[in-house]
């Protein structure tokens, strides 16, 4: 086959993502839903059930819907090195969120949140591991928010003491305007 030449297409830059307005520190988390059959689970058996994993976490639930409402939005969060981090920072690709903001930390698993409903949706019991949220430090949140130049930082509430006072502390030295939900 003769070699037919191709006219040269020019590669155009991408222009980065403009950088975020909102940064939203908190906690995202594997929110695993067992809803059973039974309108009373029995304790100490297994109960049949459907079970459903979605993505949730106060953190990851008001950064999202900033990120509906047009609000150019950053979560800074953590996760542990796990599938369950992985699959997390997936699902907030998949939102058309960025991940610069969420942490991996060695150490801890990533934050689950384990429900066990009734026939009637109502919830009968549940767990919550969020230890990796715990870890969340004031260095390294004020370093995410400073890459990023926002205007805005809203607080879970859920954060430790210490990190949700230095990260007040630094916006109010920066002259950030801040908000807990």
């Amino acid at each position: 086959m003769p070699h037919i030449p191709q006219p040269e297409v020019e590669a155009k830059p991408v222009a980065p993502p403009p950088p975020p307005e909102v940064v939203v520190i908190g906690g995202v988390a594997v929110d695993v839903s067992c809803d059973t059959s039974s309108p009373t689970p029995a304790l100490h058996t297994s109960n049949p059930s459907t079970i459903t994993e979605s993505l949730g976490g106060v953190g990851n639930n008001v950064a999202y819907a900033l990120h509906l409402s047009g609000a150019r939005t950053r979560l800074v969060s953590s996760v542990g090195v796990d599938l369950s981090g992985s699959w997390v920072r997936e699902r907030v690709r998949e939102r058309g969120m960025d991940t610069e903001g969420i942490i991996t930390h060695p150490s801890h698993a990533t934050a689950r949140y384990v429900a066990v409903n009734d026939a009637n949706g109502g919830l009968f019991v549940a767990s919550a591991d969020m230890g990796v949220i715990e870890q969340l430090e004031t260095a390294n949140v004020t370093e995410a928010i400073k890459a990023t130049a926002a205007e805005w930082v809203v607080l879970d509430g859920n954060l430790s003491r210490q990190t949700t006072k230095g990260v007040l502390e630094y916006c109010l030295k920066s002259g950030i305007k801040g908000k807990s939900p």
